[in-house]
């Protein structure tokens, strides 16, 4: 995972050659966006979450997804019983502050259950970048700056209350939420114009509502629903022409800075309506073997109002119609034999999906742009344990993946539409051989390699669409093949722990039709292909009192250099490339466990210790070395 920024900035998750959308996000089963966190993964606060679930090639149906690369479950902490609280904040560079407040009540008699929790987040992001600023005779100058307008602010509140342990429920849990951010937009995606006064920010508000039961000893049903109204809304009207220290070194003519360099100013606000539904339902036919069905509907409805448009007579391009109702089903079944040595699934899928928009032109015309897609989906997966110690897995899936809110119709500030995106398809296949074992006198370890082979069509890609903005559009073919080894080991006594992964991903364009066929062969842009991370922690226990324990731990993370445009065209010039990162961390934590229960935590994280240069993937730069303390407290 990697941020173009700082804290607050977008995030690009990559997972077997595939990001972001191809990946699907989850709370607690609940779509990420869904569920009160519409600015990504990277901006949860760690403490709400007790674990991470990571799904790499085939996605559980139960998820009711149509995820192209995998999937990604956070899950919060299971209750537990009595009255319990924490408290966390946390403080450093760039004048960032992030503060989390929980509590919870459980009483398993009753089961009734009650949870509360709170975050905010505050950071001024003025890392220092390098960006190409005129000297006094007109002449481009790399100069390094300081980020004058990238400030982050974000809060948000979960209520969640309801039984569990029941005759007539097992779970019944209804949440509540609502979180709000305000960002201010400091340059274009690949930094080479600065903004002075453009803000982008969002207020959600929704809940859900999650019952679970075992009708009978063989049969269990499960279902999550929910719905959240989210309001987006873009400022830009200045008539100053910022420069890199942020001064308005002179005025524009029409007021605006990001549509084709401040050729119009934005008062938009985009309101969306979004509903959705995940019943499960599971069989256990006998000890061996069970089937399953989910069903999962979401609907999305989406309406915009530009207050500041060109000239009155002007037709509001944002008041359109702008719905996408998405259907996905999924029967699968569970086979267990050999004493569960062996465990195998086979599974098909239904995706549909109804898009119903239509194009305001200048004239005042409106265009119908709908589309109705129907598709199916198949895959199965096995797992063979050849002895306790090593076991393989091998997968194999036909998926498809239906576009977004957001790539269709834009995000409204820095992507422009696309009503006629088409969905993803892809021929997904895994295998990979594990190995894990513990001995008291040699440690315990874990390793495992995988290959992988992603075979997309219309692949659906960022890329330009004008000198400020971009916009999603369909690359007709590309494969992805790939290798990727992890391992760790742990010492005896858990005084050392050593850990390293690798990944190498040649993904590349396999398309032979017009414009793309140019570039048949290139490595898809904005990529990169080979990365690799590695950690070391020491740690020692009882220091002070019995039950305390201080760890230290390096991190070190490579990326190799890679292309930010089509390879072919990358080749002869070195700023069509990202270069080679290298990023070194460092923390310090000191942990104390009274008898009561009571936890008491601190620590200390360096980021980027050299201050290397680091960049996104579109070439913008990230922040440099940095420094934060946290204090964390839970009862």
């Amino acid at each position: 995972m990697q941020r173009t920024g700082g804290l607050g900035s977008e995030q690009r998750f990559s997972l077997q050659g595939l990001e972001n959308e191809q990946v699907r996000f989850f709370l607690d089963g609940v779509p990420l966006a869904l569920a009160g966190y519409p600015f990504g993964i990277g901006d949860i606060p760690v403490n709400l979450i007790e674990r991470v679930e990571v799904y790499s090639g085939v996605v559980p149906i139960r998820f009711g997804a149509d995820a192209l690369g995998g999937a990604v479950q956070l899950v919060t902490r299971a209750p537990q019983p009595g009255a319990h609280g924490a408290a966390s904040l946390q403080t450093g560079s760039f004048d960032t502050v992030r503060a989390t407040l929980s509590g919870s009540h459980y009483d398993p008699r009753s089961g009734f259950l009650a949870h509360a929790s709170a975050f905010g987040d505050s950071t001024e992001n003025n890392y220092r970048v390098t960006v190409d600023v005129p000297d006094a005779m007109g002449r481009s100058k790399p100069t390094k700056v300081h980020l004058f307008h990238a400030g982050y602010r974000a809060a948000g509140i979960n209520l969640l209350t309801g039984v569990t342990g029941r005759s007539w429920a097992d779970r019944l849990l209804v949440r509540a939420f609502t979180t709000a951010f305000e960002r201010e937009l400091p340059s274009d995606p690949t930094m080479t114009e600065p903004y002075g006064a453009a803000t982008q920010d969002e207020w959600v508000v929704g809940g859900t509502l999650r019952y679970e039961h075992a009708l009978t000893s063989a049969l269990r049903v499960d279902a999550i629903g929910g719905y959240n109204f989210a309001q987006r809304h873009l400022l830009d009207i200045t008539e100053c022409i910022y420069d890199w220290f942020g001064r308005c070194s002179s005025e524009r003519k029409t007021p605006g800075e990001i549509a084709s360099g401040g050729t119009r100013p934005r008062d938009a606000i985009y309101d969306t309506h979004s509903a959705f539904l995940r019943a499960n339902g599971q069989w256990q036919i006998d000890e061996h073997q069970s089937v399953a069905l989910t069903l999962a509907p979401t609907y999305a409805d989406r309406t915009g109002d530009e207050r500041r448009p060109n000239r009155a007579d002007q037709p509001d391009m944002l008041n359109a119609e702008r719905r996408l109702m998405t259907f996905v089903a999924g029967l699968e079944h569970h086979l267990q034999l050999f004493d569960r040595r062996l465990e195998s699934e086979v599974f098909a899928k239904g995706y549909s999906q109804v898009a119903r928009s239509d194009e305001v032109l200048r004239s005042g015309e409106r265009i119908a742009r709908d589309r109705d897609t129907h598709r199916a989906g198949a895959g199965a997966a096995l797992r063979y344990t050849i002895i306790p110690e090593l076991w393989a897995k091998a997968s194999y899936e036909y998926a498809t993946r239906l576009p977004g809110l957001d790539e269709v119709y834009g995000d409204g500030v820095m992507i422009e539409q696309n009503l006629q995106l088409r969905p993803e398809v892809s021929h997904n296949g895994n295998l990979s051989l594990a190995s894990a074992a513990e001995a008291a006198d040699g440690g315990a370890y874990k390793l495992e390699v995988s290959g992988f082979v992603r075979a997309v069509d219309d692949l659906i890609q960022l890329l330009s669409a004008a000198s400020l903005t971009q916009r999603f559009a369909n690359v007709a073919s590309a494969r992805s093949l790939g290798v990727q080894a992890a391992g760790s080991w742990t010492s005896p006594g858990g005084y050392l722990w050593l850990a390293a992964n690798t990944t190498y991903q040649d993904f590349r364009n396999r398309s032979r039709t017009p414009p793309e066929s140019t570039f048949f062969g290139d490595r898809i842009p904005n990529r990169p292909y080979f990365f690799a991370t590695g950690q070391a922690r020491l740690q020692l226990k009882g220091v002070a009192t019995p039950g305390d324990r201080i760890m230290l731990t390096w991190t070190t993370r490579y990326t190799h250099a890679f292309f930010r445009t089509w390879e072919s065209l990358g080749r002869e010039n070195t700023a069509s490339s990202v270069p080679e990162q290298v990023v070194h961390a460092l923390s310090l934590n000191y942990l104390v466990v009274s008898e009561a229960g009571t936890s008491i935590s601190a620590g200390i994280d360096l980021q980027n210790l050299t201050d290397a240069r680091v960049f996104d993937a579109y070439g913008a730069e990230r922040p440099g070395r940095a420094a934060y303390i946290k204090i964390t407290a839970e009862h």
